[in-house]
């Protein structure tokens, strides 16, 4: 059991080098997210919408300093 939720923790905390990241659909959002559920997005009040991470960069978004170290 010890081994099963390390590795999911492992899995969540990885790098943000997959292809699907999350956004925050606002103005002043600027970062994209690994997770849905990253700390970073609680604070947002619009959609959260998935998208690959070449089109969040492309709008000019930064990766999250918490989810994506």
């Amino acid at each position: 059991m010890k081994y099963y939720l390390l590795s999911i923790l492992f899995v969540l905390l990885v790098s943000c080098n997959r292809d699907k990241v999350y956004v925050c659909v606002s103005p002043t959002a600027h970062a994209y997210h690994q997770s849905r559920f990253c700390k970073g997005l609680r604070r947002c009040t619009h959609d959260i919408e998935s998208e690959t991470k070449e089109e969040a960069e492309s709008q000019g978004r930064t990766p999250c300093h918490f989810c994506c170290r």
